[in-house]
């Protein structure tokens, strides 16, 4: 099932990506169920009413409009000679078309785009020989293909983000065809158009599995990781990430505890490594105390740790970010994860899905 999230939890997930931090779990399931499923759904639905309403305007100029389509939408048979071949709608000039404003700046809702079509096919009398997947997955490579960076974990799907991405699409066409089949027999006929538009965008939100999109995301959230690590690794010697989010752990623990925290000797070599990699250490003078003052078995009283906690902290930000440039938050990469484009205004998103029925949560998510 798939209902927007809060708007806190969706914000921390854009500064999260802005600084460069790996999203855990928990951030993928909220991005692909609060968000990523939200925008597939009301982009598809789209191109759904437009067929149930009967447009007059062109799917494909000049061959083919929405009205033209609403038979095979609509009806179950049998199959008159008026009713046009659909195969227009992923031919070479529909996908010159979808190129044109404003679909140029929005890629990911001509893949989505791409898939509302390709379910529509699968209608088509005993099914239709033509797809739209060549074109959707040729747009989902050229997304990462137009990066600013050259390290190939950035610029290139990785094998494993395409057969993720192969296997949503197989599922989800296939879903939305039995939708749209179980919508013949009489979801889709004579319904008051605002209604129409959120009941299809409720029922598709309530009946597309959702463990295939998560897979998707995180499988490109795990390459994301492996981009920023490559882009890391020619700025200064790399420090074992798992070292430092452990340290980053133990400390905040024993800060929310108010407890004195002993350190171990390992403590001590990831302060020394994480200090010698940054460098600049006048910035971060408690850390410098710990790296070449404390030994093994020190207490660190829990007075003292709101101030060494921050300054860790910004020491952390300042190793994951000094290979990305300053506008990383702003990058294709990580518009890309939120498979939508930047700058994303959280409010005016939340005021869009409601023209779908849906609503944005308002409390703060359990667990923050």
């Amino acid at each position: 099932m798939f209902r927007p999230g809060n708007r806190r939890a969706l914000i921390e997930i854009i500064d999260k990506l802005g600084q460069a931090f790996p999203l855990h779990t928990v951030d993928c399931e909220r991005l692909a169920c609060g968000f990523v499923g939200i925008n597939v759904v009301c982009d598809v639905t789209i191109f759904f009413w437009g067929i149930l309403c009967q447009w007059k305007s062109f799917v494909v100029a000049p061959e083919l409009t929405y009205a033209d389509l609403h038979p095979i939408l609509c009806e179950t048979g049998p199959w008159s000679a008026e009713v046009k071949d659909p195969s227009p709608i992923v031919g070479l000039e529909a996908a010159k078309q979808l190129c044109t404003p404003p679909l140029d700046k929005n890629p990911w809702r001509r893949v989505n785009t791409w898939l509302a079509r390709d379910a529509i096919l699968r209608l088509w009398k005993d099914g239709c020989l033509v797809t739209a997947r060549p074109r959707a997955e040729q747009d989902f490579a050229d997304i990462l293909s137009g990066s600013e960076f050259t390290a190939s974990p950035c610029n290139t799907r990785s094998s494993t983000v395409v057969r993720a991405f192969q296997a949503w699409w197989t599922a989800w066409c296939g879903q939305l065809a039995e939708i749209l089949r179980d919508g013949r027999q009489g979801t889709f006929v004579e319904n008051d158009p605002a209604q129409q538009r959120q009941a299809t965008a409720l029922s598709l939100a309530d009946r597309l599995a959702d463990s295939v999109l998560l897979d998707l995301v995180k499988t490109k959230n795990n390459q994301l990781t492996n981009c920023i690590q490559q882009l890391n690794k020619v700025h200064g010697s790399p420090v074992p990430s798992g070292s430092v989010a452990l340290l980053t752990t133990q400390w905040l623990a024993a800060l929310e505890a108010n407890e004195d925290y002993v350190l171990q000797a390992s403590d001590i070599r990831t302060v020394k490594s994480v200090i010698d990699s940054v460098g600049r250490q006048d910035r971060w003078p408690r850390l410098e105390g710990i790296a070449r003052q404390f030994s093994s078995g020190d207490q660190i009283p829990s007075a003292f740790l709101p101030t060494l906690v921050g300054e860790w902290q910004e020491v952390e930000r300042t190793l994951r970010m000094r290979g990305l440039p300053a506008n990383w938050g702003q990058s294709r990469l990580v518009a890309d994860l939120l498979f939508f484009p930047l700058p994303l205004r959280v409010d005016r998103w939340c005021s869009y899905v409601q023209y779908f029925g849906f609503s944005c949560v308002e409390q703060r998510p359990i667990g923050h």
